[in-house]
């Protein structure tokens, strides 16, 4: 993970909130598209295949919550 600093090295919260915003949007972009795929196909074992790609969206979505209050945590002990 990241620690984001101004120029003179103190935690820099307006650069943190900017990349958890992105990263959220790209996130969730990247989820609706996907979900659509998986809307769209009609094979069995491809739409099996395509739920467990979204298993594994949703396991990085949790992770980057946990990263994120993680780093929320450290910018309040500063």
């Amino acid at each position: 993970m990241t620690l984001y600093v101004d120029a003179v090295g103190r935690p820099d919260e307006r650069l943190v909130e900017h990349e958890v915003v992105r990263t959220a949007r790209d996130t969730a972009a990247a989820m609706s598209r996907l979900t659509e795929h998986v809307a769209s196909v009609n094979d069995p074992q491809i739409y099996t295949s395509a739920l467990h790609e979204l298993a594994d969206v949703a396991r990085a979505m949790f992770k980057l919550d946990r990263e994120i209050t993680m780093l929320g945590d450290r910018m309040r002990a500063v």
